[in-house]
């Protein structure tokens, strides 16, 4: 080849493979030397777009992982910030023990009036009530950040 041919080949390499890393880079290579990348040519050394997609193959799994750290972190970072949004006062869960005694009652009655199905007709029981924890959902959290995180 002439030198002129050379370094336009080399430019042309440098840019196909700007911002990779250098041990994907040698992955990749290794992998045309050994016959292991698809749909390679046998004859010919691969074309810079060719070593590029061998490149970005090798480096595939890696970005995958990172992008899975980095949700991973968002959703810890979410879940820090609803950690506990809202408290509820006596009275709330009054009100709620309250509701949901007498959704209980409605329920019995119901049941034994022979209009609910025999799946549905188990007992409810308002002592239930105490072991609901606490934490909001997400229909709460919600209306706590529309209320820009007082409580009203």
């Amino acid at each position: 080849m002439e030198g002129s041919d050379i370094e336009m080949t080399l430019a042309g390499y440098r840019v196909a493979l700007e911002g990779c890393p250098a041990w994907a880079i040698a992955n990749a290579v290794r992998r045309f030397l050994q016959g292991k990348v698809p749909h390679q040519s046998k004859v010919f050394c691969p074309k810079p777009p060719e070593l590029r997609e061998a490149v970005d193959a090798v480096m595939a799994p890696v970005l995958r992982q990172i992008e899975d750290e980095k949700r991973r972190g968002r959703l810890r970072e979410e879940a820090a910030r609803f950690a506990s949004p809202v408290v509820r006062t006596d009275g709330e869960k009054a009100r709620a023990a309250q509701l949901y005694a007498e959704f209980c009652r409605k329920h019995a009655e119901t049941a034994s009036a022979g209009h609910i199905s025999e799946p549905e007709r188990a007992t409810l029981d308002p002592e239930k009530l105490a072991m609901i924890p606490d934490a909001p959902t997400t229909f709460e959290r919600l209306a706590w950040i529309s209320r820009g995180g007082q409580h009203g």
